[in-house]
């Protein structure tokens, strides 16, 4: 179930006035594009992310999105998406952005529907996977299970570009509003991993009461450089009916017992440092992030404080060989808890991090078609929230293979 809040009607209405723009303009000035893809992915332990330990087809997505200048400073556009890997997304159709942007002058401009959130440098084309070389972005920054949380804010943003002479160019954005939760993966699981509690019984129901983002990027002087900064925050309220066990006393012992849970979520800030560099046909890119967030929950036993400390960094290259082959490679690390960085509250120290070193090769067969190989060299399982159940040992180093073929136009 997803539960929208008081997001739908923006939504609706920014989707209701596009197809309107749409009509009143010839069907010849509509930009269309769109994309499918199929991917597999196996683990040599683990289902991770989906249930890769016996190989996995779980994983596809497909868009459509259209746009078109209603003037020549409104331009109206929307995106629909369907995807799945694992319990998220289950294929269901969702608009993942849709809004009119009015272009005042290239120093302003302002976005009001549901619009894509300025994290990090690949967070607002990460639905996009004709324009990167990797199957899967780094996880230390771009989790999965948080991808639809982070994908949009429903509500209004502005956004610019300034010219700084000698120095660069600076551009800006801003967006305020409210988020849209997948309750089906993201929600459960992370209270899941926070609380320690057994598995979600029943459904989960959010409601998003703010969310921001604000981002600056700095075209450098120096071609091919350029930095940025991202910073980001909500709160949002959820509840959910999970198993907790209960000592009744011997014989007894303890018992599952289903309990309502109502959790307040705060993230005060998330931000990101971004870099890259790309010089020819070679690009380079780092970002490192950091997540504050703290939850107060509601249980039969009584209240429950908890705080989130995560974070993580990457380093990434690619390089384009010609027009059919590009490679890639990332090394990319994540803590679920940064002040635990090495481990010493954990059971075996390398539950406290997970280093993912990935090689990509990437293969343009035609103008339309591509297709991705890719191989993960993983130490550690810090990434918890993503791991489904499995059989057999537990072990500190493994890996992952991934195959995907994009069609698109």
């Amino acid at each position: 179930m997803k539960t929208y809040g008081k997001t739908t009607g923006c939504v609706l209405l920014t989707v209701t006035l596009i197809l309107a723009g749409t009509l009143a303009v010839n069907a010849n000035d509509i930009n269309i594009h769109g994309s499918v893809s199929q991917a597999y992915l196996k683990s040599s332990a683990y289902n991770y992310l989906t249930y890769t330990a016996d190989g996995s087809w779980s994983y596809s997505e497909a868009m459509l999105n259209f746009s078109t200048n209603v003037s020549d400073n409104l331009r109206v556009g929307a995106q629909l998406l369907g995807r799945d890997l694992g319990p998220s997304g289950q294929n269901v159709v969702m608009i993942d952005w849709a809004f009119g942007d009015y272009n005042v002058r290239d120093e302003f401009g302002i976005r009001a529907g549901k619009v894509k959130m300025p994290f990090g440098f690949y967070n607002t084309s990460r639905d996009v996977d004709m324009v990167r070389t990797s199957i899967l972005l780094p996880q230390s920054v771009y989790s999965e299970g948080f991808r639809s949380t982070m994908n949009a804010i429903a509500g209004v943003g502005v956004y610019g570009n300034l010219d700084g002479g000698a120095s660069g160019e600076w551009e800006y954005e801003a967006v305020y509003g409210a988020m849209e939760f997948d309750n089906e993966s993201f929600a459960p699981a992370y209270l899941q991993q926070m609380s320690g509690f057994a598995p979600l019984i029943g459904e989960v129901t959010t409601e998003s009461k703010y969310a921001w983002a604000v981002a600056l990027r700095w075209n450098t002087p120096l071609e091919g450089l350029r930095m940025g900064s991202s910073i980001c925050g909500l709160n949002m309220d959820a509840m959910g009916k999970y198993s907790i066990l209960v000592n009744m006393g011997d014989p007894t012992g303890y018992v599952n017992v289903p309990t309502d849970i109502s959790l307040t979520l705060d993230i005060p800030e998330w931000w990101v440092l971004s870099a890259e560099y790309s010089y020819g046909n070679l690009t380079l890119a780092g970002e490192f992030s950091r997540l504050f967030a703290d939850l107060d929950l509601e249980t039969p036993m009584g209240p429950m404080e908890m705080k989130d400390r995560r974070g993580g960094y990457y380093g990434q290259g690619s390089y384009r060989l010609n027009d059919q082959f590009e490679l890639g490679a990332y090394y990319s690390v994540f803590y679920p808890n940064w002040a635990d960085r090495e481990g010493e509250n954990q059971t075996e120290d390398w539950q406290a991090w997970q280093k993912d070193i990935c090689a990509t090769a990437r293969i343009d067969i035609t103008d339309n078609w591509l297709v991705k190989l890719e191989f993960h060299n993983i130490n550690g399982v810090g990434d918890d929230m993503y791991f489904r159940s499995w059989d057999g040992d537990v072990e500190e180093s493994w890996t992952m293979f991934g195959v995907k073929s994009t069609f698109f136009f």
